[in-house]
């Protein structure tokens, strides 16, 4: 027989360590959930990360108010996007950094009241919502109302010394949004034609203009008809667009995509865009080719087409055999030719069309 012998369960721990981190890139809506009450961990919100805050305390530096709650370390970095989403009046809490790159207010409920001085790169305040400015003045570079870009100025509430007084975006406070956007600032305050002046800060782009599109305006750059479009640089944000219809063209020295980039298509016509320098930042890119049909085999409805892109090779087009339209595609290799021309043809799954045989790749 075995012995029973009597055990002791250790105590359950009334603290928990956990350590939170919201990366570069990273999204994390919380609403009124308290992350890490009750844990001895620490909370980063890394540069280029997101917190949505939906507590009525907003973020504090230590206090056990607002939604996040850890007794350890809490860093809120300078380069991160904070978005207020509450549903009824909100503090920002003394968590949020004196500098911010975006700042987004969009209270369903109440307005959202900055209790010290800010500089924020982008501020946007969402329609339905309000921003309480206290007494202080907060400086930006980039300021939406209602997904409008606002040109330069100074913005509150009409009690204040505002020039542009709004009682819809501003609450009842004498502080002020020093607008400060730099020339080249996309506003699409009145279209998504890149070519009206008063969509931009300075006017329509020149050739030496370092162009900037965010997010925040509802109305995103279209560029279309006869004029081509022009800038030196041209910075594409994320979660902004860029897009070039078919009868469209622009040239740009440089062009920065951390957003979408659309090249358009139709039967008339496709998109034209000149560059010098291309950085993909994470971005997306969306490139159409139109092609109209053709006739039955006899009539030979083959069309001969290069790739859109000078640094995109026909192979990379080839590679796509998971899409159905691919399996229509052949490509020509001049280099493959010895006697016989026709034997360069190949198809994306690598079958020679002349020979019956397979490219060796």
């Amino acid at each position: 027989m075995v012995p029973l012998h009597r055990h002791t369960l250790p105590k359950v721990l009334s603290l928990i360590r956990f350590n939170f981190t919201v990366n570069n890139g990273a999204i994390l809506y919380l609403g009124t959930s308290l992350l890490g009450n009750g844990s001895t961990g620490t909370f980063t919100l890394a540069n280029g990360g997101t917190l949505g805050i939906g507590d009525a305390g907003g973020i504090t530096a230590s206090d056990a108010i607002g939604n996040i709650r850890v007794t350890g370390t809490r860093i809120y970095n300078t380069g991160a996007n904070y978005i207020y989403n509450g549903t009824g009046t909100q503090s920002t809490g003394d968590g949020l950094p004196a500098t911010v790159n975006d700042l987004t207010f969009s209270n369903s409920g109440g307005s959202v009241l900055l209790n010290t001085t800010h500089t924020i790169n982008n501020f946007s305040i969402t329609a339905g919502s309000k921003a309480n400015l206290g007494t202080f003045t907060h400086l930006t570079n980039s300021l939406s109302l209602g997904g409008i870009g606002q040109p330069t100025g100074t913005y509150g509430h009409s009690s204040s010394t505002a020039t542009n007084k709004n009682d819809t975006y501003f609450d009842a406070a004498s502080g002020i949004v020093d607008n400060r956007p730099p020339e080249g600032t996309w506003l699409g305050a009145t279209s998504t034609d890149w070519n009206t002046d008063s969509n931009w800060i300075g006017g329509v782009p020149s050739s030496e203009t370092n162009a900037s599109i965010s997010s925040y305006p509802t109305n995103q750059p279209l560029i279309s008809g006869e004029t081509t479009a022009v800038a030196n640089t041209v910075t594409v944000n994320s979660g902004a667009s860029l897009t070039i219809d078919p009868a469209g063209s622009a040239s740009f020295t440089t062009l920065t995509n951390s957003g979408t980039l659309n090249l358009k298509s139709d039967a008339d016509g496709i998109a034209s865009l000149i560059i010098n320098t291309y950085t993909d930042n994470n971005g997306t890119e969306n490139i159409e080719l139109f092609l109209t049909g053709g006739g039955d085999e006899t009539n030979y409805p083959w069309h001969y087409i290069s790739s859109p892109v000078a640094t995109l090779p026909v192979t990379d087009v080839m590679s796509s055999g998971n899409d159905p339209a691919a399996n229509d595609l052949a490509a020509y290799y001049e280099n493959l030719v010895t006697d016989n021309k026709e034997l360069a043809w190949y198809g994306y799954d690598g079958w020679n069309y002349q020979s019956d045989d397979e490219y060796p790749w």
